[in-house]
């Protein structure tokens, strides 16, 4: 249960934070800031399968959850055989 946890908390800022790699970063803080809460929060989650804790976090805010698996080469295409 303890491991569980672990996982979901460390993707809950994925899904209800602001990307610090994005360059409005400062922005949505300042946002964040003003407002007293998070003005990010995910319309849906698009998900690796071997991820962990995607669809606990999923639920817990009720969204969509898309599990894709992103390796072309599994799948063939018209393109790519």
């Amino acid at each position: 249960d303890r491991m569980v946890s672990d996982i979901c908390v460390s993707c809950w800022g994925a899904v209800s934070g602001p990307d610090p790699l994005s360059p409005y970063y400062e922005l949505f803080d300042q946002m964040r800031s003003e407002k007293g809460k998070s003005p990010f929060v995910a319309d849906a989650v698009i998900a690796n399968p071997p991820c962990m804790g995607h669809i606990h976090v999923c639920e817990a805010l009720g969204i969509p959850l898309h599990i894709m698996f992103p390796q072309p080469w599994y799948y063939g295409t018209k393109s790519f055989p």
